[in-house]
Formats: structure tokens, sequence, C-alpha cells
């Protein structure tokens, strides 16, 4: 019981099953905006009002196939990406920004 009780303060149920995504109010992650977490083959996810760039921070492992997929979307429907190479790498687009995280492989 109190294992189970830790294991839910610790990781709320929110959390897992999603990528951690940090959005800012520049083009270069400097000025944070806040944070959302794009479900595990869920919808993109957008940051507050007035986001221009993002990063993600961590993702779920997706054991048994290619790895997480990390999108970053070009637009909130995510028909247009572009692949995260590493956490951490910074990303911008004109139209807004947008995140998804899949597994499998593309």
């Amino acid at each position: 019981m109190l294992l189970s009780t830790l294991a839910t303060i610790l990781f709320p149920l929110s959390v897992l099953g999603s990528a951690q995504v940090n959005f800012y109010y520049d083009n270069n992650c400097k000025d944070y905006a806040g944070t959302s977490y794009a479900e595990l083959s869920g919808k993109a996810v957008g940051g507050p009002a007035g986001s221009k760039s993002m990063l993600f921070v961590n993702a779920d492992p997706c054991f048994h196939t290619c790895g997480p997929n990390l999108q970053f979307c070009k637009n909130s429907q995510c028909n247009s990406y572009d692949l995260a190479k590493k956490y951490g790498e910074c990303k911008s687009f004109k139209n807004g920004v947008w995140a998804k995280e899949s597994c499998g492989c593309l």
C-alpha cells in the first residue's frame, strides 16, 4: 500500500504514458512559457498562447518498438512535422508549435 501511494505521488497518472514538452515565448527556448504533456498516440498538444518554440524533456521508452517518435508539429493536426533527434532539441515554426508522441517505426 505504501509503495503504490508513493508511486502515485511521484508519478501521477496524468503524466504516465506521455512526453513532457516545455514551451517558450521566444524562438530559442529561453523564455519559459509552460509545460504540456503529449499523450502517447494522442492528439497534438500546444503550449500557452503566444508560444513560439518548444523542446522535449522526456518521453516513454516505447519498449518493443523502434522507440518514441517525438514530433515537432507544424499545425494542430500534426499532418506536417519534424522528428526530434534528441531530448532538449529546440524547434520553432512561424505558424506556432505543437507536440505529439507515438511509438513505432516511422
